[in-house]
């Protein structure tokens, strides 16, 4: 090349590093409060997408020409899958933990 790409070394967007890692950490400290089950899970999984999060999007090297699944595919899936995974458990959790409360107050 005629012209060698120039990578970025630091942390890009400092703002959303700021937020994952707090993300991170709530987490993490919910899923140890909380008890064992769907709803805690959803937790664990909002640690783990933060961090490929900021992995992915805050200090791994960017390229001015590439693509982020290009460049990072297994860390790119990891981002995809945690996200949501993260989403679907907190769904679930959810429909698990108040579905049989209001179904036990609307048909008694």
């Amino acid at each position: 090349a005629i012209c060698p790409e120039q990578v970025f070394i630091g942390i890009r967007r400092p703002f959303l590093a700021l937020c994952a890692a707090a993300g991170f950490f709530v987490g993490v400290r919910q899923y140890v409060r909380s008890p064992n089950n769907l709803l805690s899970l959803s937790n664990l999984f909002f640690a783990a997408m933060n961090i490929t999060a900021l992995l992915l999007h805050c200090f791994l090297p960017s390229y001015p020409h590439g693509k982020l699944i290009e460049t990072y595919p297994v860390v790119w899936i990891l981002d995809c899958f945690f996200t949501g995974t993260s989403s679907m458990s907190l769904i679930g959790g959810l429909f698990a933990t108040y579905l049989p409360i209001k179904m036990r107050t609307t048909f008694e």
